[in-house]
């Protein structure tokens, strides 16, 4: 092999390694390490990562054809070109399917392969020395011609297939059912109308880490009526957690209980939430909107989780938030939106990269708190009355409250007060989606309900062929669910019935 043929093979090595521990790092642990953070690569890892693997799939193939029609002393590859196939084909199985069960798998098969790299490394060092060892090909010369036509026939055939296969670049469509509009649909979190039934559901497999793989199925259905469109969203959860970073009295004062909100990555004390994207193009990892790495842009400041953010490349996708303690009680969820990463505040509390509320007249929510101090915080609000009823509540309206005087504070130690203080619901296009959720018997249900056409220009009108993710936060802040592939819309064309 000539010497930029080996360097493309290490390059592509180094790549697909590095990363895939990125994107395992960003999505499957609840921090990254800083020592591994400095060694990763940073930025859009996704498209990266597959590109990688795509090309040592070609040179899988090229060895595996090598192992029928060379010469017997070939054949030492069968066992790298056999690992190298396994590798990229678990890698395809966890595209497609979604499961962590292949997830997993690839993940030992790529040790496996790094193992196998090593030894050879090795094994050729110790045989010829490491300076030959380096002008040595990984494919005998006589055959380097028709192997690398091979592996680039092998890699055209795959984008081909890729390009022309009928949902492959989808996890499934949604197809919304069109109703009468004079059928009542109560948007209360129970999904008991009848239309519901008759709704086609479409299932998506999401994949939580933070230390433990779990799999988090999520069914969705639509409803069309006139001009607008109703969702329900339902997926499994043992016990709601309606926590929001609530207060505890101590007799030093009041402090927030959490376990890393002060690194913008709480994963204890915090609500369930559900996320929503929306966007008009199909291409995978959220319309590659995931930057991952503590500083995946050189003009954003560094992050504490070491996690990432959410960031276009120019393009405004339609982003729905909803919180199970923060909106769900207004009948609405968070509208909001990605875009570019905009230009660091200064001062600000939290870099958010391209994620942004919609723009919002009043209402909404605010925390309970003049300024979040790992320590001792004061309040902004108390209760009526500080009965055990009052400070239990899992947030405060603001109208019903009254401005925080040490002298009114007569909670006892270890008395909770809630951290949400509610100002009524959002006017305005922050606003624009109704939703409430419920949960009952280990199983959330949304429902939501927004116009097919928006006048905001924060808004993605739905409309057939729209691509969409959906992520579940369980009790965490920013740790959520993901899959790659996104899901379809499909809306009947015409009047509604």
């Amino acid at each position: 092999m000539t010497p930029w043929q080996h360097g493309t093979a290490l390059l592509l090595l180094l790549t697909a390694l590095l990363s895939g521990l990125r994107i395992h790092a960003g999505a499957h642990l609840a921090e990254t390490p800083l020592w591994l953070d400095i060694w990763l690569p940073q930025g859009r890892m996704h498209a990266l990562h597959l590109l990688a693997a795509a090309g040592w799939l070609a040179w899988g193939a090229a060895g595996l054809l090598l192992w029928f029609r060379t010469r017997p002393s070939a054949r030492r590859w069968t066992g790298m070109a056999l690992i190298t196939a396994a590798t990229v084909c678990s890698g395809t199985a966890v595209f497609v399917s979604g499961r962590a069960g292949w997830l997993m798998l690839h993940g030992g098969l790529v040790w496996l392969f790094a193992a196998a790299v090593v030894l050879h490394v090795i094994r050729r060092c110790r045989r010829a020395g490491w300076r030959t060892a380096t002008r040595t090909a990984l494919i005998p010369a006589g055959r380097q011609r028709r192997a690398w036509a091979a592996a680039a026939a092998v890699a055209l055939a795959g984008v081909a297939l890729a390009r022309t296969t009928p949902g492959w670049w989808q996890a499934g469509e949604a197809r919304a059912l069109a109703i009468p509009l004079d059928t009542v649909i109560d948007v209360d979190g129970q999904a008991g109308e009848p239309a519901w039934g008759l709704a086609t559901p479409v299932t998506v497999m999401t994949v939580l880490g933070g230390g433990k793989l779990q799999e988090i199925p999520v069914t969705v259905r639509a409803l069309r009526q006139g001009d607008v469109l109703y969702f329900c969203f339902q997926w499994p959860d043992a016990h709601p957690d309606l926590d929001h970073l609530p207060l505890l009295k101590s007799p030093q004062g009041w402090h927030v209980q959490h376990h890393g909100a002060e690194r913008h990555n709480e994963l204890r004390y915090y609500e369930d939430k559900f996320a929503v994207l929306f966007s008009d193009r199909g291409r995978l990892a959220g319309d590659e909107s995931i930057l991952l790495g503590s500083r995946p842009l050189p003009q954003a400041p560094p992050q504490a989780a070491r996690r990432g953010f959410h960031a276009t490349q120019g393009l405004r996708l339609d982003l729905w938030q909803w919180k199970a303690v923060r909106t769900n009680p207004l009948d609405q969820l968070d509208d909001d939106h990605l875009a570019a990463a905009y230009p660091p505040v200064p001062g600000e509390i939290r870099y958010t990269g391209g994620y942004r509320p919609d723009p919002w007249l009043s209402g909404g929510y605010t925390e309970n708190w003049l300024w979040f101090k790992p320590l001792t915080i004061t309040p902004k609000r108390l209760p009526p009355d500080m009965n055990a009823a009052g400070l239990s509540a899992p947030g405060l309206h603001w109208y019903e409250s009254a401005p925080y005087q040490p002298l009114n504070d007569h909670g006892q130690a270890q008395a909770r007060l809630p951290s949400v203080l509610w100002k009524g619901p959002f006017e305005g296009d922050r606003g624009d989606v109704r939703a409430k959720g419920r949960w009952q018997q280990g199983v959330w249900t949304l429902e939501t309900a927004r116009a097919l056409a928006s006048e905001s220009v924060y808004d993605t009108p739905l409309h057939n062929g729209l691509y969409f993710w959906v992520a579940v936060f369980d009790h965490s802040q920013i740790l959520h669910s993901y899959h790659l592939r996104p899901l379809v819309l499909r809306i009947p064309a015409g009047d509604t019935p």
